[in-house]
C-alpha cells in the first residue's frame, strides 16, 4: 500500500508517536494504555505573540479531561496550523501527577509582512498596488500570503486588459527584528490584450456589423485609429452581452438569447470572442390597449406614444415612451406635467399569437398633487429671495415635472452653485394630495478677479479687473456685511481696467440689477466707459467716453425661455491724425439704439451638454441727415459728414449643444454680421466696424470695433485682418461658423476643464454686396479650456489655416508656420 502524508498529517502523528513514548519513559503508562487526564496548566514556549490567543486558537482550556493516547492534542495542533501563523508546532506533556496533566504548547513564529516594496511599474500604478496590499499588511509571511499578492496583482491588471502579469516576489528580513520582513515584489506587467475578432453564428436577421456595433465598449482592435478602445475587460464583456440582445428587442426579436460564447486566444495580444445566438423569429405589435385612464382617452394616449399597430415590437422603445423620453416627450411626463405626481404606468403582454403581440398599459393616475413647502438648502452667502425668484415650483400650484427641470437650469446659470451637485427632492404626501419640494444646493465661488492678456490691434494688452457676480446693495452701508464685499442679492458689479501703458488705456465700470423693483425679471444695466488710444507714430490720438443704459425682460410667448433687451448708449469721440481712421481732427458722437431678442435654453453655463441659444439684435444710430435734406455731404469734411455717425446693423448668432454620448458634446454655432448706411451721400460709417483674427481680444475697445476670433490666423489689428477686400477701416458684413467636439478632464467647481477639437471658417467683408457665406478662410485644431471661478475662462488653442487671409502678415503666417498657437483670458466677444 502506497502512504503519502502532508507535513501537517506527518507532525500530528509524530505526535501521538512523542505521547505514547513519554508514558512509557516516565513508567506511569504502557503504549497502549488510554486514560483521562485533567489539564491543570498549560504553558506556551517560543512566542512573541498573546500567549492566551495561542491557547485559546489550540482548542485547549483549563479544566478540560483529555484522553492520552486520543485526539484531543492532534486536534489543537492541526487548529494552530490552520492559523498560518508557525512554521513549527510541538505540543509535549510537562509533567503528570495523579490525574493531572501540564501541558507545553512550543511554537516557531513565522515572520509578519511588514513592508511592501514594488518594482518595475510606473509610479501611479505602483501607488495603486501598494494601496492595495495594505490589508496583507502584518499577516504572516507565507505562500498563501504570496498567492494572494499575485492575485491582487493579477486582478489589478485585468481591469486594464493585461491578463499576462509575471510576478516574482523575495523576503526580505528586518535585520533589527527577524519576526519582520519585507515582500519585494517585482512586476512584468505584460502585453495589453486587445479584443482581435468578434464573431457570430446563427444571426440571420442581424449583420455581423451591426451586431459588434451594439456591444457598446467591446470593440475590436483597429490598427488605424488609435482613439478606438478595445481592451478586453470581463464587466464590458458581460455588459456588451447584455447590450446585444437589446439590440435585437429593439427589432422585434424579443425571443433572441445567446445559446454559447466562448473567449480564446489568437496570440498573446489578441483575443478572440466567438458568440452563438438564437433570434427566433420577429415580431410586430398588434394591439395597444389602456386600462385606467380618465384623464385622457385611449386614442389620445396612443397617438402621444408613437407606436403603430404592425411597428417593430421594440420593448425598449415602449418603455422609452412610457417612461423616459429624453425629450420629456413620454406618457410619464404628459402626466406629470399636469400634477398627477403618483401615476404610475405598467405595460403588459396580454397575448402572443405567431409573429404579433397584444399590449395591455395599466394606467393608475392617482390624483394631482399640489405643492406644499419649498425650501432651500445649502445656501450659505445667497439669500433665499434670490433663489426663491428663479424657481418655477410655486406652492399652492400644480406640479410639474417640467418645471422642476426648468428650475435646475435657472440655479445652474446663476453661477453662485456647483451645477453638478445640484439635487431635488420632493416629498410626495399622497394621503393630503401635496408633494414638498426640496432643492439642495452647494455654494461655489462665483466673483472674478480678472487678469486677462491677449494681443489685438497690433499690440499686447493686459487687463486688470473685478466681477462681483452676487452684489448687494442694500447692504452696502451694513459694515457687518463686508465679509468682503457686500453679497447675496444676486446683482452684478464689474470694474475693469485695460493698459499696454503709453499707447492704450481703458476704464469701464458696469452694475447690473437682474429683478429691478424685486417682483419682475426685468433687468437694468448702466455702464460707463472712457478709452484713451494715443499713436506712437503720428503724435495723433483717439479718446472715447461712452456710456449705456439697458432695459430687458423675459417673456412669455412664445415660451419663457424669450427674452427681450433695449439698450441706449452715447460715445463721444476726440479723434486727431489717428492712424486706422482715415479722419480729419475733430469730435464725433454715436448716440444708438440697440433691441436683441434671444432664446435661450442652455443647461448649464460653464459646460453646457444641451440646449441652443439664439440672438437676433439690431442696432441703429441716430439718423441726423434726414433731417438735413439736400446738403452736400461731399463737400464737408469728415468731422462735419461724421459728427453724427450714421449706421444700422444687424447681427445672428445661433448655437446648439448635443450631449453625443456620455459627456461628449458637439457644438455648433454660426454667426452673421451686417451694417448699412442710413445716407449713400454719406456711405458707411468708418466706426462700429467688424474686425477678424486671432484670438479675438476681449473687450479691446476702438472706435467700436468687433474684433471676431478666428483661431489660427494672425490677431486682428487696423491693416491687419482676416479679409475680402482691401481691409481699410474694418468690414462692413461678416460671417462666422464654428464646430467643436468637446469632452471634459474635470467638473469640479475649484477648476472645470475639458479638451476640445475645432473646424472654423469665417471672413469680413469690404462691401455688403461682397458678402458670401460660401467664401470664408478656414481652420482646425484643438485647444483646451480652464475655467477657474475667481479668474474666468482660459484658453489655450492651435489653429492649422487652410487658406491665406488677404494681408501680408497672415500670408507671410500661412507660408512659413503649419498654425498658429493662441492663448486667451475670457470669452469671445459678442458671442462671436
Amino acid at each position: 500500500m502506497n502512504w503519502t502524508f502532508s507535513f501537517k498529517q506527518m507532525a500530528i502523528i509524530l505526535v501521538m508517536i512523542f505521547t505514547a513514548q513519554n508514558f512509557v519513559v516516565m513508567g506511569q503508562s504502557s503504549p497502549r494504555e488510554i486514560k483521562k487526564y485533567k489539564i491543570k496548566q498549560i504553558d506556551v514556549e517560543g512566542n512573541s505573540r498573546d500567549a492566551a490567543m495561542i491557547i485559546l486558537r489550540s482548542g485547549l482550556a483549563y479544566g478540560d479531561e483529555i484522553k492520552i493516547p486520543g485526539d484531543a492534542i492532534p486536534k489543537a495542533i492541526k487548529k494552530l496550523w490552520d492559523a498560518s501563523l508557525f512554521s513549527d508546532i510541538q505540543i509535549y506533556i510537562k509533567q503528570i501527577e495523579g490525574n493531572d496533566i501540564a501541558l507545553s504548547i512550543k511554537v516557531l513564529e513565522k515572520a509578519q509582512i511588514n513592508e511592501f516594496v514594488v518594482k518595475g511599474i510606473k509610479k501611479s500604478e505602483r501607488e495603486d498596488i501598494e494601496e492595495s496590499l495594505k490589508g496583507i499588511l502584518f499577516k504572516s509571511h507565507s505562500s498563501n500570503s504570496e498567492m494572494l499578492v499575485t492575485k491582487l496583482v493579477q486582478d489589478y491588471y485585468a481591469d486594464k486588459g493585461r491578463f499576462k502579469p509575471l510576478v516574482s516576489m523575495e523576503a526580505q528580513a528586518d535585520s533589527a527584528n527577524p519576526l519582520y520582513t519585507a515582500l519585494i515584489v517585482t512586476i512584468d506587467r505584460g502585453p495589453k490584450v486587445k479584443v482581435g475578432a468578434i464573431t457570430f453564428t446563427g444571426n440571420y436577421g442581424l449583420p455581423d456589423k451591426k451586431l459588434r456595433k451594439s456591444m457598446g465598449e467591446v470593440k475590436v482592435y483597429q490598427w488605424f485609429n488609435p482613439f478606438r478602445t478595445s481592451d478586453y475587460n470581463l464587466i464590458e464583456y458581460e455588459e456588451g452581452k447584455k447590450m446585444l440582445l437589446q439590440e435585437y428587442n429593439k427589432y422585434g426579436f424579443r425571443d433572441a438569447v445567446i445559446t454559447n460564447d466562448s473567449v480564446s486566444w489568437i496570440n498573446e495580444k489578441r483575443l478572440r470572442i466567438d458568440l452563438t445566438v438564437a433570434e427566433g423569429k420577429r415580431y410586430y405589435f398588434r394591439n395597444i390597449n389602456f386600462e385606467g385612464n380618465t384623464k385622457y382617452t385611449s386614442e389620445q394616449l396612443i397617438s402621444y406614444l408613437g407606436i403603430s399597430k404592425g411597428d417593430l415590437y421594440d420593448t425598449e422603445l415602449l418603455n422609452q415612451m412610457l417612461n423616459a423620453d429624453p425629450q420629456g416627450a413620454d406618457i410619464s411626463s404628459l402626466y406629470l406635467d399636469d400634477g398627477y405626481l403618483f401615476f404610475t404606468v405598467q405595460p403588459t403582454e396580454t397575448s402572443i399569437t405567431e409573429d404579433s403581440v397584444d399590449v395591455l398599459i395599466k394606467i393608475f393616475e392617482g390624483s394631482q398633487a399640489v405643492i406644499g413647502q419649498v425650501t432651500i438648502v445649502g445656501n450659505n452667502k445667497t439669500s433665499d429671495h434670490v433663489i426663491l425668484r428663479e424657481i418655477y415650483t410655486k406652492p399652492g400650484e400644480l406640479f410639474k415635472r417640467s418645471d422642476i427641470i426648468r428650475s435646475q437650469r435657472e440655479l445652474a446659470n446663476l453661477k453662485y452653485f456647483d451645477p453638478e451637485k445640484l439635487q431635488v427632492n420632493p416629498a410626495p404626501n399622497p394621503s393630503t394630495g401635496t408633494v414638498d419640494i426640496e432643492y439642495v444646493v452647494e455654494e461655489q465661488p462665483s466673483d472674478q478677479f480678472e487678469l486677462q492678456g491677449g494681443f489685438g490691434a497690433g499690440t499686447i494688452v493686459g487687463t486688470l479687473g473685478v466681477n462681483f457676480t452676487n452684489f448687494s446693495t442694500k447692504n452696502f452701508f451694513n459694515k457687518k456685511s463686508w465679509q468682503p464685499i457686500p453679497a447675496g442679492d444676486g446683482q452684478s458689479l464689474s470694474l475693469r481696467a485695460q493698459s499696454n501703458g503709453r499707447f492704450y488705456s481703458s476704464f469701464n465700470f458696469s452694475f447690473v440689477e437682474p429683478w429691478l423693483g424685486g417682483k419682475k425679471p426685468t433687468a437694468l444695466s448702466v455702464s460707463l466707459y472712457n478709452t484713451r488710444l494715443n499713436a506712437t507714430n503720428t503724435d495723433g490720438h483717439q479718446y472715447i467716453y461712452g456710456v449705456n443704459v439697458g432695459l430687458g425682460t423675459r417673456l412669455r410667448r412664445p415660451d419663457n425661455f424669450f427674452r427681450l433687451q433695449g439698450s441706449l448708449g452715447y460715445q463721444y469721440y476726440d479723434v486727431d491724425n489717428y492712424p486706422g481712421l482715415s479722419l480729419t481732427k475733430g469730435f464725433y458722437n454715436n448716440a444708438n439704439l440697440k433691441i436683441t431678442l434671444s432664446r435661450s435654453s442652455v443647461d448649464q453655463p460653464i459646460y453646457p451638454r444641451s440646449g441652443s441659444e439664439i440672438q437676433i439684435s439690431a442696432q441703429s444710430s441716430f439718423p441726423s441727415s434726414l433731417f438735413n435734406p439736400g446738403t452736400d455731404y461731399s463737400a464737408l469734411p469728415d468731422n462735419k459728414k461724421f459728427k453724427w455717425i450714421e449706421y444700422h446693423k444687424h447681427k445672428i448668432h445661433a448655437a446648439w449643444y448635443t450631449n453625443l454620448v456620455e459627456k461628449l458634446v458637439l457644438y455648433n454655432k454660426v454667426n452673421f454680421g451686417l451694417m448699412f448706411a442710413w445716407n449713400k451721400d454719406i456711405g458707411i460709417s468708418p466706426f462700429e466696424r467688424y474686425y477678424m483674427g486671432g484670438s479675438g481680444l476681449s473687450g479691446f475697445n476702438i472706435d467700436g470695433r468687433e474684433i471676431i476670433p478666428l483661431r489660427g490666423y494672425a490677431d486682428a489689428s487696423a491693416t491687419n485682418v482676416v479679409y475680402k477686400g482691401d481691409a481699410v477701416n474694418g468690414g462692413v458684413a461678416a460671417v462666422k461658423y464654428t464646430m467643436e467636439l468637446r469632452y471634459p478632464i474635470s467638473l469640479q467647481p475649484q477648476a472645470t476643464v475639458y479638451a476640445l477639437g475645432f473646424l472654423e471658417a469665417g471672413n469680413t467683408y469690404s462691401k455688403t454686396s461682397e458678402f458670401d457665406i460660401f467664401d470664408v478662410k478656414r481652420t482646425a485644431g484643438g485647444g483646451i479650456r480652464l475655467f477657474l471661478p475667481m479668474i474666468g475662462m482660459l484658453g489655450f488653442d492651435y489653429g492649422f489655416p487652410f487658406n491665406p487671409a488677404n494681408n501680408t502678415a497672415n500670408e507671410a503666417l500661412f507660408k512659413s508656420t503649419p498654425g498658429q498657437f493662441t492663448f486667451t483670458f475670457g470669452g469671445n466677444l459678442s458671442g462671436w
